[in-house]
């Protein structure tokens, strides 16, 4: 049981820490350059960093929804690992919400490829704790 509160706990702080970084690190790139008359000499482009926010700022409303979702579904599992007996379908569900976020051609790969394999190691040692006899206190 250990195992499945570690692995769930590990999976919660590796998807806020992505979450965080995912809204407000520079990870993309906004390029802009002057208008010029013809015949004259172009300006300089000048390129700095910008955050999803940035990027996003008019339209932020569904993807900050699957974002929000993404963050804090490892939430249920640890919230399933310390009920007495684990609950396997609070592990579960936020397992299947992290690995479904393969298909997004966004940023739900970065959960799926980092929690996601996370909590099905704990939904395995938490199927295998349920599983296993329980010795007498």
């Amino acid at each position: 049981m250990r195992v499945a509160r570690t692995a769930s706990t590990l999976a919660l702080a590796v998807s806020i820490t992505i979450g965080v970084l995912f809204l407000f690190a520079p990870l993309g790139t906004l390029c802009s350059t002057s208008l010029v008359a013809p015949g004259q000499a172009p300006t300089p482009t000048t390129c700095h960093g910008v955050s999803f926010l940035e990027t996003q700022r008019d339209s932020l409303f569904p993807a900050l929804i699957f974002i929000a979702v993404w963050t804090f579904a490892p939430l249920l599992a640890v919230l399933g690992t310390r009920r007495r007996p684990a609950s396997a379908a609070l592990v579960a569900v936020p397992a299947a919400i992290e690995l479904a976020g393969i298909v997004s051609l966004g940023g739900g790969v970065l959960w799926a490829l980092t929690a996601g394999p996370i909590l099905l190691v704990a939904l395995v040692a938490t199927l295998v704790s349920r599983s296993s006899p329980q010795p007498a206190r």
